[in-house]
């Protein structure tokens, strides 16, 4: 059942994120789904306060990372693509590319606001 949720959800965001165009607050809303699939795939589900809300997964980290990772190069100036990968990176063991792909995404929240 959850195999197919991800496989049908990654269908239809691949397919949705053709209509997104260059407008900012519907890419930074896709990245967001994209984490939220790649969370079921084998990430971890978070709060936007850093709280974990589900561990539960399909136990596929590498696939979540894939995921994240194509998300950043989709969207390369969206903080929540490298929030996401960091989180993918973390639920897989990698501790220096989730810091790495953290403070990246720390840049590019620090360059939106200021």
């Amino acid at each position: 059942m959850r195999e197919r949720l991800v496989k049908d959800g990654l269908k239809y965001l691949d397919n949705l994120s053709k209509d997104t165009a260059n407008d900012p607050s519907l890419l930074r809303e896709l990245a967001g789904a994209y984490e939220k699939v790649a969370a079921v795939q084998g990430g971890i589900a978070m709060s936007g306060r850093g709280t974990i809300l589900a561990a539960s997964n399909l136990g596929d980290t590498k696939g979540a990372v894939e995921i994240m990772k194509l998300n950043t190069l989709a969207y390369p100036d969206s903080p929540n693509s490298y929030d996401s990968l960091s989180d993918a990176y973390l639920a897989d063991g990698q501790k220096d590319l989730a810091l790495q792909n953290a403070k990246r995404a720390l840049e590019l929240l620090a360059k939106e606001l200021f």
